[in-house]
């Protein structure tokens, strides 16, 4: 017996796979399933384009993922948000100043980033440990965009201040935080003084009611026996 997908059904199948491949970095099955979406006639549906340069992105072939970003005929602020990450992600390859450029491009275009296109941005230097850029964005965010930081844009930060060992800039940013950490904030927080075994700062913690924080807690100190 053989089932037909509508058009619908079939974009949200093809876009299912694509996340997973993205998720589990398989570039190789990214690219067959990228070539059945052709053969489909759905090459040009914005979603799947979408879909097809955050796979693309995340699998570390940025070639391709500029490819098909150049292939939309009208890339919104997704399209764009998504490559910037892409860029900002492999930034280890060189290409962590070509995700600012990308940014002055858009802007050029007529588009503004907005809250999530920042995520994405702070997200990939976090990925590689671009301080000097991400805090470079972190400033022009507030000040050029007016655009209030959120929760997310503190974890990322307070990622990258952690994964290159300056557990002082992490702190400080964790404690001006102006609201109040939730489960992720700590997670993010501990993750990095796990990283440089930082039991001091760990026990500052310990008051958290967090349990995932006694977890972490828990697992460090056991680490260290």
């Amino acid at each position: 017996m053989r089932f037909f997908l509508t058009e619908h059904q079939a974009i949200n199948v093809y876009a299912q796979r694509l996340q997973s491949c993205g998720i589990a970095r398989d570039l190789f099955l990214g690219r067959e399933i990228h070539g059945q979406i052709v053969r489909s006639g759905l090459s040009r549906d914005r979603y799947l384009a979408n879909r097809l340069i955050d796979m693309y992105g995340k699998c570390g072939n940025l070639d391709q993922a500029q490819r098909v970003f150049h292939g939309l005929r009208n890339p919104n602020l997704y399209s764009w948000s998504i490559l910037l990450a892409a860029y900002a992600q492999n930034g280890a390859a060189g290409h962590s100043i070509q995700a600012l450029e990308l940014l002055d491009r858009m802007l050029l275009e007529g588009l503004m980033p907005d809250s999530l296109t920042f995520v994405g941005i702070f997200s990939g230097f976090n990925h590689v440990g671009q301080m000097d850029l991400a805090r470079q964005c972190f400033r022009s965010m507030s000040t050029d965009f007016a655009i209030a930081p959120i929760l997310e844009h503190y974890c990322c930060m307070i990622g990258v201040f952690g994964r290159v060992g300056e557990m002082g800039d992490a702190r400080d940013l964790f404690e001006s935080m102006p609201f109040e950490p939730t489960s992720i904030a700590w997670n993010t927080i501990l993750g990095c003084c796990n990283i440089h075994s930082d039991l001091l700062r760990c026990n500052q913690a310990i008051q958290s009611s967090v349990p995932a924080t006694f977890v972490l807690l828990s697992n460090m100190f056991l680490g260290r026996i």
